[in-house]
């Protein structure tokens, strides 16, 4: 959300929660605390959603970003009236008149996989004096491509827009399915210490060198079915959220720079070895499960640090004692 014809309202919190369905589509769910500290005001607000681009279709339906369906809003409990403004560049409200482009700007571009316009939905907003709630929603289908089964774009940095450039309070919450693989860019911030997760998850830190040449690395996660969460005081989002779930690419599992996930659901998630030790940790890893005391010292070792492992002195590890899908691991790893 971003103001058009004022900016003197701050933002005091942002929840934002993103979760995949029916695995094509994605709801984005945001609440809002803006705080106007003068009188009450009459504004207008936007959001902005680029044009898709690639192997696509760019052309509007009825006027509306081709991706983008069930658009709501809420301002202090009141469902507001939308519009969809069309446009080229930043400077598209000038005098209190959108800049559209005219229909017959894009009639060609069924054909083409970029466009240059893109969306801004917007709508009139009064602002009272002191706290005021907006709630917001819609739904996109996500994009795929050669090397990706999904990925899904968000603006952040439009916070940068209302007074002071912050969000006192940010909330973030991905909730990608069961059991997922998928990588966030790091874009907006540089490290994990604002990520959290009370289930079953593992942060695989440089997994993704090489994979697309961006301007950012990224952070993989694998994750059970709880929701990872991004949370942060006074936030100054100086890039955006940017999510892929790669399919192709030097994903590597490195024992030197990543642990383990304690189910072996997530477990089946880790990308393959990359060196020698890395894939006798992955072969093992049904036998630690069960508490196995390794001869190996090294792996002995490597598994000791993991926090789900508990040595069972009594276990002897015996494959055939090993559920289908773990001997299947265990041979997979083998060769």
């Amino acid at each position: 959300m971003i103001p058009i014809s004022d900016s003197g309202v701050s933002v005091k919190k942002e929840i934002l929660r993103i979760t995949r369905i029916e695995g094509r589509f994605v709801e984005v769910d945001v609440y809002y605390e803006f705080f106007n500290s003068g009188d009450t005001k009459e504004m207008i607000v936007g959001f902005e959603a680029m044009s898709p681009s690639g192997d696509v279709s760019t052309l509007p339906i009825k006027g509306h970003h081709p991706y983008i369906s069930d658009f709501t809003v809420m301002v202090n409990n009141e469902n507001l009236i939308y519009q969809v403004a069309k446009v080229r560049d930043s400077v598209y409200f000038h005098n209190g008149v959108f800049n559209e482009i005219a229909n017959s700007d894009y009639e060609l571009s069924e054909n083409i996989q970029y466009v240059d316009f893109f969306y801004v939905y917007y709508f009139d907003c009064r602002m009272k004096k002191g706290l005021n709630i907006v709630k917001h929603t819609y739904r996109q289908e996500l994009s795929s491509s050669v090397v990706e089964r999904y990925s899904f774009d968000y603006i952040l940095s439009a916070a940068g827009r209302w007074r002071g450039g912050v969000i006192n309070d940010f909330t973030l919450i991905l909730d990608m399915g069961e059991f997922e693989r998928y990588s966030i860019a790091k874009s907006f911030f540089v490290s994990d210490e604002n990520w959290h997760h009370s289930g079953n998850g593992l942060i695989l830190e440089r997994l993704l060198d090489d994979v697309v040449d961006w301007d950012f690395s990224w952070m993989t996660v694998i994750v059970d079915s709880v929701p990872f969460k991004f949370i942060k005081r006074d936030f100054k989002p100086e890039g955006e959220l940017h999510i892929s779930a790669f399919s192709v690419g030097p994903l590597y599992f490195d024992s030197k720079l990543h642990g383990t996930p304690k189910d072996f659901n997530l477990a089946e998630l880790l990308p393959g070895p990359k060196d020698s030790f890395s894939k006798d940790v992955l072969r093992n890893l049904p036998f630690a499960y069960k508490g196995y005391n390794f001869k190996n010292i090294e792996l002995q070792k490597y598994f000791e640090q993991q926090d789900w492992y508990v040595k069972n002195q009594g276990y002897v590890a015996d494959l055939k004692s090993l559920s289908n899908k773990e001997q299947v691991w265990v041979l997979k790893w083998s060769k």
